[in-house]
């Protein structure tokens, strides 16, 4: 967990869920991203120009098919823990099974960080077939029969695999109360107000492990310094290639 998140947790508790939106700006489709039926998959490059002293790159993996976010482009956004009480402020919150969905993807994309680690010889493909059900849970009726065309169209077992790995990540979804390491980086409202009214940015997910626990002394003083700084709590924000 680099330091930023850890600066994120930990103002996390000091706010109350105060946050304040990043500017970012999309680089590039990963080394792992894989180009399928013309859209780029998971994982995304995004540079968030807010953190001194040079901006931070982040890895995204997104998770909405209805919108874009096509290179070159900058935009505001927030990065708030992927946790239950902080679904009203995410793109997709007050959908059905919003809470079990959001979990889901995660439990998605995790499979897909776990590739650069076993290296299957498939693994192009496994990571293509995860980014597919991943976007599968929060499609809208007027990208889903476009969405299902394309996954149909992809050589067999392509469209089985997708069908079932959304069923499991569905199943792992349930049984979650709260992904402490996973953070949803959603549009700031303001920011599309004043520059896309009505269409909303993609909504993406980070993953960063927890750091290890510092020495009670070291808390004392990022807390002070939190306290300095006005209690501003940064987030982050993605932009996507679908």
């Amino acid at each position: 967990m680099q330091p930023r998140f850890f600066f994120l947790a930990v103002a996390t508790l000091l706010t109350a869920g105060t946050a304040f939106a990043d500017e970012l700006v999309f680089q590039s489709p990963s080394s792992q991203s894989n180009a399928w039926q013309g859209y780029w998959t998971s994982p995304y490059l995004v540079m968030d120009q807010s953190v001194p002293p040079s901006g931070e790159l982040l890895t995204v993996y997104c998770l909405d098919f209805n919108h874009e976010v096509a290179p070159p482009i900058t935009w505001d956004a927030t990065i708030r823990p992927l946790d239950p009480g902080n679904l009203d402020d995410f793109l997709y919150g007050a959908t059905a099974d919003a809470w079990q969905h959001y979990a889901a993807a995660a439990w998605l994309f995790q499979n897909i960080e776990a590739l650069l680690v076993t290296k299957p010889a498939d693994a192009n493909l496994l990571e293509t077939e995860y980014q597919a059900a991943a976007w599968k849970l929060f499609v809208d009726g007027d990208h889903e029969a476009s969405l299902d065309s394309k996954i149909d169209a992809t050589a067999a077992p392509f469209a089985g695999d997708v069908a079932s790995l959304y069923g499991e990540a569905l199943g792992a979804g349930s049984s979650v109360l709260t992904e402490p390491n996973w953070f949803v980086v959603t549009v700031d409202p303001a920011w599309e107000k004043a520059n896309q009214p009505g269409v909303p940015v993609q909504e993406f997910l980070i993953h960063r492990d927890p750091p290890p626990v510092p020495e009670p002394a070291a808390i004392l003083l990022l807390a002070t310094v939190a306290g300095l700084l006005g209690l501003r709590m940064r987030s982050g924000r993605p932009a996507q290639l679908r």
